[in-house]
């Protein structure tokens, strides 16, 4: 059985492929592993990318089938002692994995690991160390409270600006573009739920590994770069850079808040009244429906 299993799902990823793959190679040096990538029916040069790069194994699906379920596919079938969650649009530094293995090693209720994710810029993405979206934390972040005291923890609690960045912590959530998983945590706390199609589906999974009274933990003392959303095209940072077109991108937007839809009624709508559920659910339409006319707006 091999220590470690690395999925990665490509959608349109030709650009990021050749440094994911040779930062990666490097990286695993001296590491029982295996690397999956299951491309999900991308329109670019993907697929003839990934050819040459023989080391990596490649499922081609024929059609789009979202992040939980694309990862399902190898989650289901193989077996590791630890499972790497990694985005293609990130390259990973030498002795990041090593690090991470060797936290799981030493601390064995830690049941999910993810390290520093750094956007381009250098900056933290803030949601590599999240806490979990109740009604409260998303409130004050839709009000934007989160961002002018951000070092409370009344208010910083939803990504978790509170806590130092250089320190290591336990946290509520990962983000899937870095997320290494024990084995036996993965087990018992399952796959991915597939009605995610992208977005939240993360969430949901540490929602599920915490839930089985395992750790989730931030370790900064290794770190990945995290090119973050070119291939949506939706965030702030990366949309004049993203080849994405503006269907692609409205139809992210609809599945990125969707997903909000999804998690608040899976496990929180049952502990809240319902006139919350109605505001909760209001506001995260609000929130939709700007983000659509903004993408109008800029005509990308």
């Amino acid at each position: 059985m091999n220590k470690l299993t690395v999925v990665t799902v490509t959608y349109n990823s030709a650009a990021q492929i050749k440094r994911y793959a040779n930062s990666l190679r490097v990286a695993l040096t001296g590491i029982a592993s295996e690397i999956w990538i299951i491309d999900n029916a991308s329109k670019d040069k993907t697929a003839i990318e990934l050819k040459k790069h023989p080391f990596l194994k490649t499922i081609l699906s024929a059609q789009n089938l979202g992040f939980g379920k694309a990862n399902n596919l190898v989650l289901r079938k193989t077996k590791s002692d630890y499972f790497l969650l990694l985005n293609p649009d990130t390259v990973t530094p030498k002795n990041t994995i090593k690090k991470m293995i060797s936290y799981l090693e030493t601390n064995t209720d830690v049941g999910l690991v993810t390290c520093r994710v750094e956007k381009a810029d250098g900056t933290l993405d803030l949601a590599c160390r999240r806490g979990f979206p109740t009604p409260w934390r998303s409130i004050t972040r839709m009000l934007y409270l989160d961002r002018v005291l951000p070092s409370t923890k009344l208010f910083g609690s939803y990504n978790l600006t509170y806590l130092p960045e250089e320190k290591i912590n336990d946290i509520d959530s990962a983000v899937g573009a870095f997320m290494m998983i024990r084995g036996q945590a993965l087990k018992e706390a399952g796959l991915f739920d597939e009605k995610f199609f992208m977005y939240g589906e993360d969430i949901d999974l540490c929602y599920r590994i915490k839930k089985k009274g395992w750790r989730i933990v931030y370790n900064p003392t290794a770190k990945i770069l995290h090119l973050k959303g070119v291939s949506t095209g939706i965030k702030d940072h990366s949309a004049k850079i993203s080849k994405a077109s503006k269907e692609h991108r409205a139809k992210m937007i609809y599945h990125f808040h969707e997903a909000m839809h999804i998690f608040y009624n899976k496990h929180y709508k049952k502990s809240y009244p319902a006139w919350l559920t109605k505001l909760v659910m209001a506001g995260i339409n609000l929130k939709m429906y700007a983000a659509l006319t903004r993408l109008k707006l800029r005509g990308y």
